[in-house]
């Protein structure tokens, strides 16, 4: 994880695996209980189902465009447009973008599209019964309310410095932004895309930074923004959504749950990529949860929003920030779980180092000893999830320990001495 937390590192798009799609002419489509014979079936590809968007879409009243030049199918319906790409992981919904769970795509001169998407997005009901192989299409709800994602992503912005793109999540009117750290480390200037497409590029006041934990507070000169309303603590296997500008797509919603939780850090399954930094993670009833903030191997992860009264007041001009330096300290909430006659400690990982080092003794009057990493075959540890590293009671009763943070080849000060008892 060399530098994970400052670099960010986004490698492509995730391509779903390619299959061929297979007509599925066993499937029925009933709208309102009644029979619908569309002009071709559903298709089955890479387990998701995707149903002909033209038919199913004009039976709901939707005016369907179909752009040959960009192979984008449009479905405009009172003051609603929703816009698919063929192979494209996005689509559209009144401007905002959407990540999808399948690629729209072509079969024999028909478009199809993810039933998941229409379900959630065309306003009627659409349910898939995998034992009945059946679709069906209730639009007793084809009024279309706004999805408290639509809502809160008034209260999500899209960032871009000079250095880095990112995002970053409204705290208050009258214009306090959380983000993080590392999008505004060494910038000199910066500009916020709203959800409804102004920009702001005015004076920006640094008003609070927590480096080591990769969070900043800015403050904009703008009135009557829209604010998250509420926060939540983050539990367990929840549902959760995210809004961020990844790949510099403007507010795109990203679905999953929580896989694990400590006072640290939260690892969700929705997908974020380089640009999510800074967005909000929220659960369905609306609450702020976290800021995302990293991701590696599939791994996704945001900090806790409580985290954020750990910002220290600061009151800078943004230009001041491409002077500012940074240098890492040692980590401070370092906790462990005990397993038998093991120990398993972790720590909260820290912006911008390339590795940490551990120091023990099993004597307070002893000299502190490295703690090889036989793993790496040096004395160099990374931060992990759940835990870091394990030390054994095999050969003590008690052990102290420290940690310290390498950047550039500098150590930083040692943290505070723990003790464990076996």
């Amino acid at each position: 994880m060399n530098r994970l937390l400052r670099n960010i590192l986004c490698v492509s798009i995730c391509c779903a695996t390619l299959t061929t799609p297979v007509l599925a002419n066993d499937i029925s489509i009933s709208i309102d209980g009644e029979p619908f014979l569309s002009e071709t079936a559903p298709i089955i590809e890479n387990d998701r189902v995707l149903v002909p968007m033209r038919s199913i879409m004009e039976a709901l009243g939707y005016e369907i465009q179909w752009d040959s030049t960009t192979r984008t199918v449009t479905g405009i319906q009172g003051d609603t447009t929703i816009s698919l790409c063929v192979d494209y992981s996005f689509a559209t919904v009144n401007g905002s973008y959407v990540a999808l769970d399948a690629y729209p795509t072509i079969v024999d001169g028909y478009t199809y599209v993810p039933l998941r998407f229409l379900a959630d997005h065309s306003g009627a009901s659409l349910v898939w019964s995998s034992e009945e192989r059946s679709v069906s299409i209730n639009t007793s709800a084809i009024e279309i309310e706004k999805s408290v994602s639509d809502i809160l992503a008034d209260s999500v912005v899209y960032i871009q410095t000079n250095k880095k793109q990112g995002s970053g999540v409204i705290l208050s009117e009258d214009g306090l932004i959380a983000t993080n750290f590392h999008l505004i480390d060494g910038a000199s200037t910066i500009q916020f895309k709203f959800n409804d497409r102004t920009i702001y590029q005015d004076v920006t006041t640094v008003v609070g930074i927590a480096p080591d934990i990769d969070l900043a507070i800015l403050q904009i000169d703008l009135e009557d923004l829209i604010p998250v309303s509420s926060t939540a603590e983050p539990e367990l296997d929840v549902e959760i959504f995210t809004i961020g500008s990844p790949l510099g797509e403007h507010n795109v919603v990203t679905e999953g749950s929580i896989l694990y939780i400590n006072d640290n850090v939260i690892q969700i399954s929705a997908p974020i990529q380089n640009g999510s930094s800074g967005g909000g993670l929220f659960d369905t009833d609306g609450n702020l949860l976290g800021i995302t903030t990293f991701f590696s191997n599939n791994n996704y992860f945001a900090t806790p929003v409580d985290k954020l009264e750990k910002v220290e007041d600061v009151d800078m001009d943004f230009s001041e920030m491409k002077d500012y330096v940074y240098s890492p300290s040692a980590p401070s909430e370092i906790s462990w779980t005990m397993n038998g006659s093991f120990a398993y400690i972790s720590w909260e990982a820290i912006y911008d180092v390339d590795c940490y080092k551990v120091y023990y003794r099993e004597d307070s009057d002893d000299d502190f000893t490295t703690l090889h990493n036989t793993t790496m075959g040096s004395d160099q540890w990374y931060w992990g999830i759940p835990y870091c590293f394990g030390i054994s009671s095999s050969n003590f009763d008690s052990v102290e320990f420290m940690i310290t943070s390498v950047r550039d080849n500098v150590e930083s000060e040692p943290s505070d001495v723990y003790r464990i008892e076996f």
